[in-house]
């Protein structure tokens, strides 16, 4: 595989940059507050982490003005490549439409910001997942470049926002909404596990090239998919979620890994899945003190979002020459079962000596 990741944005309220999302990140710094038009079943306003101000209406346009930052977090970046100028296919990932209802046109939408933005890039295909969905995208994109003949980017570009009514509802109905309240035998209770709702939106701009502006690559990628989800009766032991683990470091050439960024949440059924993965890794597999990264902490529950925005900030930390030597594996899982792995690598220059620095 030869992905080069050669820029790269993330967004989310505490972190609205790329550079301040890597800092939210490392002290696990969140930007919470009352959701203003959601109560729970107890009439209890709930705890978000969303954006706010003028330009971020809770109306239709939400999507665009998300995909408006990301644009423009990346074009913040001094790169030696202009991308608005490139040839690029886009491919978008949107939440999933069993949870969220979109405004009508909203591809067309979407697609007319982009045309305003960079007319040369073409919109490839738009996905409608969850955390894990960017793994499948990233396994087109390998298998598109393969049987391509021109050259050009691809560019991955994902948006979640869990500030919508139907979402809210959603994960209150499945007890997935950290914070919200019930009554049991005449007494408050606020659930102490669940997810934060969160929004961001992530953007990679991927070369199918190793060149010197390389930030790092994508060494292999791996998707499965689990048969215990969380509303069964069978107990998770996290089978699919430790095949992809063991299916991307295999395919990386069986580095070991220094890092590991998880999608983890506050979740128990998540708990269990990554426990046991981490069980099933050898330990020549894992470095004896890697280092457990958790954005979730500092985002809250980016959704569809999740595992790109996590790219980019590791993308955004090689680039920053921050652990240079270190190989990174990437987890996250989704709902539908969707399971998804991938390493990242650093971008090897090698010197006049032929050593690789």
């Amino acid at each position: 595989m030869n992905l080069s990741i050669i820029a790269a944005g993330g967004i989310f309220p505490s972190g609205p940059t790329l550079p301040l999302a890597d800092i939210a990140v490392s002290v696990e710094f969140s930007l919470q507050r009352r959701y203003p038009f959601y109560t729970d079943q107890c009439g209890i306003p709930v705890s978000l982490s969303y954006f706010s101000g003028g330009c971020m209406d809770f109306g239709n346009g939400r999507w665009e003005a998300l995909l408006k930052a990301i644009l423009e977090d990346v074009s913040q970046r001094e790169l030696d490549l202009d991308i608005k100028k490139q040839p690029a296919n886009i491919w978008f990932i949107l939440p999933a439409k069993e949870i969220f209802v979109f405004p009508e046109q909203i591809e067309l939408i979407l697609c007319q910001v982009l045309f305003e933005y960079a007319p040369q890039w073409k919109v490839k295909h738009i996905y409608y997942g969850e955390h894990a969905q960017t793994g499948k995208v990233l396994e087109d994109i390998a298998r598109t470049a393969q049987q391509a003949h021109d050259q050009h980017l691809d560019i991955v570009i994902a948006l979640h926002s869990w500030a919508t009514l139907e979402a809210l509802l959603w994960l209150e109905s499945r007890a997935l909404l950290h914070g919200s309240h019930t009554f049991y035998q005449d007494t408050l209770r606020s659930n102490p596990y669940g997810r934060v709702p969160g929004e961001g939106a992530a953007c990679i701009v991927i070369s199918h090239n190793l060149t010197t502006s390389s930030w790092c690559q994508i060494t292999s990628i791996a998707v499965t998919q689990e048969e215990v989800l969380a509303d069964s009766d069978l107990p998770c032991t996290g089978m699919a979620l430790s095949q992809a683990a063991k299916q991307a470091i295999m395919l990386a050439g069986a580095p070991v890994i220094s890092q590991l960024v998880t999608d983890f949440n506050g979740e128990t059924y998540r708990a269990d899945e990554l426990g046991f993965t981490l069980l099933r890794l050898k330990h020549n597999q894992l470095l004896k003190d890697f280092q457990q990264v958790t954005p979730a902490l500092a985002s809250g529950d980016a959704g569809c979002a999740s595992m790109l925005l996590h790219m980019a900030i590791i993308a955004w930390r090689y680039a920053q020459n921050n652990g240079a030597n270190n190989h990174t594996l990437l987890l996250s899982s989704a709902d539908s079962g969707q399971r998804s792995a991938t390493v990242m690598s650093p971008y090897y220059r090698e010197s006049r000596d032929g050593r690789q620095n």
